[in-house]
């Protein structure tokens, strides 16, 4: 029971972080219009880079500490210490880089308050003690209320507070205001959690932290360039319309593969301890085999039906994308299996080296294929481009699996 909570309370956050704010959007376009709407999708996105920033590697490295340590309470109110400390680092730097993009960025300089507060909102993101509640194995329900208590309270308010073009900067404002004073109670809720065993946040702390997460923060800048650099690149050999429907087609895809995600989460903090005690190997081949399975009937079901699936989502007049959405349907079955093999295999042992180095490897193949492949065979490379990289991710990733010592995991952080 209690893992199947902390499942349906992840499923919960993935609802309120990626489907509550798109409710929001029907009624902010036809409120602000096409500028003060434009300018808001902006400021979000400036957000999310923020966001990324400061949460640097912690979503799985901070959760594994947590993890490992859970029975150690001394060691585990100094990782919550470190990471905390290192997350004020970065929320300077993204300060000093903030002041810079207000300079260099035109519509940051014409906004500087939405600017501001797309900065502001981006490091509350980063400040999500989520990483601790995953780690400790309880607790997350209490997140997964707050998120969806909070997108819905964003969705309340927005009404009677953005009604005029120029309200567009309150919705940012109301987003952070929400945000960062839900973020601050659950921050206050894990010091209550550690007691007397709280310990000093310290610069030598928050820099160990950094040092020591810095291959996933790598492995994230190295998704970001896969998902989204290698689209860049298309569009410069494809016409508008031919990428609406790949990057339509992909989006489509990567949301069904995204319903394997609370799975992932509930699992990871648990195979963390496992590892730390030389067991967990029955359980990654069981969810391996698993997930394979599962999506392998999935991806079968979206070839079979995705003729239906582009008409409902995109229009009849988009039924030339069928065959690009069933030219992906290799990455239902790829991607489910990296994220087991990386985040449920690898990053337990401390071997999340090997993930950036599969994932940058990936990013450099497909960023370098993406126009020659392009100009040859047209829109449907784009499709050959995300399932060849997913599939060299899975052959690193299996060998760096099968040579790294089950019975020997990397040990963890130990805290002077």
């Amino acid at each position: 029971m209690p893992r199947l909570r902390t499942f349906l309370s992840f499923g919960a956050i993935q609802a309120a972080q990626m489907v509550l704010p798109l409710l929001a959007l029907p009624y902010l376009s036809r409120v602000l219009g096409p500028e003060s709407f434009g300018a808001t999708l902006y400021m979000l996105a400036v957000s999310a880079v923020a966001g990324m920033c400061v949460e640097w590697g912690f979503a799985l490295g901070a959760v594994r500490d947590v993890a490992t340590h859970r029975d150690d309470p001394v060691a585990l109110g100094r990782t919550v210490a470190d990471v905390l400390s290192a997350k004020c680092l970065l929320a300077a730097v993204c300060a000093v880089l903030g002041v810079a993009g207000w300079a260099l960025l035109p519509l940051a300089g014409q906004y500087p308050w939405g600017f501001a507060l797309a900065v502001a909102n981006g490091v509350a993101l980063g400040f999500n003690p989520l990483w601790f509640f995953q780690g400790l194995g309880a607790g997350v329900a209490r997140v997964a209320a707050c998120e969806v208590g909070g997108g819905l309270a964003v969705l309340c308010l927005m009404l009677p507070l953005v009604r005029e073009p120029e309200h567009w900067t309150r919705y940012l404002l109301l987003l952070l205001l929400i945000r960062a004073g839900t973020y601050a109670w659950l921050t206050g809720r894990v010091f209550s959690c550690l007691g007397s065993h709280a310990a000093s946040m310290r610069l030598s702390g928050g820099w160990r932290a950094l040092r020591d997460a810095r291959h996933l923060f790598l492995a994230h800048l190295g998704a970001m360039a896969k998902t989204h650099g290698v689209p860049l690149l298309l569009g410069g050999a494809l016409p508008a319309r031919d990428m609406g429907m790949l990057i339509a087609c992909d989006k489509m895809a990567r949301g069904l593969v995204s319903l394997t995600m609370p799975v992932i989460l509930t699992l990871f903090p648990e195979l963390c301890a496992a590892r730390r005690q030389g067991r967990g190997d029955d359980v990654l081949r069981r969810v391996l085999v698993a997930t394979g399975a599962a999506m392998g009937v999935g991806a079968v079901a979206v070839w079979g039906l995705a003729p239906w699936l582009v008409s409902v989502a995109m229009g009849p007049e988009y039924a030339q994308a069928a065959p690009l959405l069933r030219w992906l349907c290799p990455l239902l079955v790829l991607l489910p299996l990296n994220c087991v093999l990386g985040t449920l295999g690898l990053v337990p042992q401390g071997r999340e080296r090997a993930l950036t180095l599969a994932i940058g490897a990936s990013s450099l193949v497909g960023l370098s294929a993406a126009l020659p492949l392009a100009g040859t065979y047209g829109v449907v490379a784009g499709t050959w481009l995300s399932g060849g990289m997913e599939g060299l991710i899975l052959v690193i990733l299996f060998i760096a699996l099968r040579r790294a010592s089950p019975h020997s995991p990397r040990p963890a952080r130990h805290h002077p």
